[in-house]
Parts: C-alpha cells; structure tokens; sequence
C-alpha cells in the first residue's frame, strides 16, 4: 500500500470511528491504531484507551454513549457540515460540494467508509 493509499485508509477508519458504533467498531478501532502507528506512533497509542475502552464495554452500551455524546448534545455533533452549518439549507449545499469534490479526487472509491463523518449518508437520507 502506498503512503497515499494508506492515508486514505486511515482517515477512513477515523471516519467509521465516529459513526454510530456498530458491531465492527472493535477491530475498527484495533485497525486504524494498526495503519496509524506506521506514520504517527504517538497518535496511535493514545488510541489504547478507546482499544481498552471497547474491549471492556458491550455494544449496547457504546451505542448508548454515542447517543447521549452525539446525538442528544448538538454542541458535541461529530459531523463537520452540521458544525459548520448548523440545520439549514446551506448544509445541503455544502453536502453536495464535497461529495463532488470526494468524487473527483477518488476519495470514496473503493474505500467502503462512511465519507464526511456521517453527513452524506445523512444527504441521501433527506432526499
């Protein structure tokens, strides 16, 4: 894997990281401090304590806080359109620019991740 492809991947990871947790969320998380340890050692272990935190925590549980984190305390949203645009109309717009934008530059070929932290599989569900 090149160092392109790897930083790709990467950043897929770190995208599924901060999706709703599903059963995958373990050898996710292992994964992404596996790649991220290659080019940033000190970054990937401070991923231990997300690595320990799930290996000791069931799923229902994570889903639980990632609801009262994310989804019930806007302030915390982790989808950067809603960040930067809050709930309106140029939330769409800004949506539909970087999808462009991620298919032009190859970004979600290929990749099988959840691109923009949740927000375009949001856009798609509101059209």
């Amino acid at each position: 894997m090149d160092d392109l492809q790897a930083r790709k991947e990467i950043c897929c990871r770190f995208a599924m990281l901060l999706s709703y947790p599903d059963a995958e969320v373990q050898a996710v998380t292992s994964d992404c401090q596996r790649l991220l340890h290659q080019y940033c050692p000190d970054s990937a272990s401070q991923l231990q304590s997300f690595v320990d935190y799930l290996a000791a925590t069931d799923l229902p549980r994570s889903e639980e806080l990632f609801t009262a984190t994310f989804d019930l305390q806007p302030l915390c949203h982790p989808y950067v359109g809603y960040q930067l645009c809050g709930e309106n109309e140029k939330r769409a717009m800004f949506l539909m620019q970087m999808q462009q934008l991620y298919r032009r530059n190859n970004l979600s070929k290929g990749l099988n991740c959840r691109i923009i932290w949740g927000d375009v599989a949001f856009y798609r569900h509101q059209r």
